[in-house]
């Protein structure tokens, strides 16, 4: 059962380094709802808007793949277990990029 217990514990990895980023959830709410509320109807407004609702889906993102990794896991599906539990912290990536992208190709600062 060498492939059971590799599986086990790289899921266990991935899902606990997708989960370290809920520590400072409560935090990221406040700012999304911020950001939600910002005024403007421009690129920049709705980029931040974007910006926000995926930063506020996260934990869904999160606990669901987290749910399908472990009823896989349960089940024998070895290679399912190992991409859903990996998801988490593929979309971390994608959410970095996105903050990335807003802030090196967005508006020149007017000041």
């Amino acid at each position: 059962m060498k492939g059971e217990e590799e599986t086990k514990h790289m899921m266990q990895v991935w899902l606990v380094l997708g989960g370290l980023p809920l520590i400072l959830y409560p935090g990221v709410v406040i700012a999304s709802i911020m950001g939600l509320a910002a005024p403007g109807d421009d690129l920049e407004a709705t980029l931040l808007r974007l910006w926000s609702i995926a930063t506020l889906i996260y934990p869904v993102i999160y606990i669901g793949m987290g749910l399908v990794a472990w009823r896989s896991f349960k089940y024998g599906d070895y290679a399912r277990t190992r991409w859903t539990s990996l998801v988490p912290v593929l979309y971390l990536g994608f959410l970095f990029l996105f903050f990335w992208a807003m802030i090196a190709f967005g508006p020149p600062d007017s000041a």
